[in-house]
């Protein structure tokens, strides 16, 4: 058993907090944010009203996609641009670098820490062999 850490998972402007052990698996972090998923979305339904059922709103760890940002490379050339140099967006290289988490990775050979922060998407279709995913 590892040290206790608290890793915060962001999908756009949504920040969920959510503990673990630096000895817990990709997947078993994954099962805790689907629980935490589901217990806001069924705290949501139950404030509007149960036009739904309970059911309908468990998440699926499956349906989760757990990504890191892509620490940069040695041979990256600095991100600050020169002062005289007006302010550009940022090059494609440094958009969408995150590197997807595989479910049996242990959190501490990952090299996570307390604070640590993921970002995660959701499988977009409904067949689990299809591996299409949020952008």
């Amino acid at each position: 058993m590892g040290q206790p850490i608290t890793v915060r998972a962001k999908r756009g402007r949504q920040t969920y907090f959510v503990s673990g052990d630096t000895g817990d698996t990709v997947h078993a972090l994954k099962t805790r944010l689907a629980h935490v998923l589901s217990a806001t979305a069924d705290s949501a339904t139950a404030a509007s009203g149960p036009s739904s059922s309970s059911a309908a709103s468990k998440r699926d760890p499956r349906d989760l996609r757990l990504l890191a940002a892509a620490a940069p490379r040695p041979d990256d050339p600095p991100a600050k641009a020169p002062q005289s140099a007006p302010a550009t967006a940022p090059s494609a290289s440094s958009v969408n670098a995150y590197t997807p988490l595989d479910d049996s990775a242990v959190l501490e050979q990952l090299g996570l820490t307390d604070d640590a922060v993921l970002y995660f998407v959701f499988r977009l279709s409904d067949t689990l062999g299809d591996a299409s995913w949020e952008q």
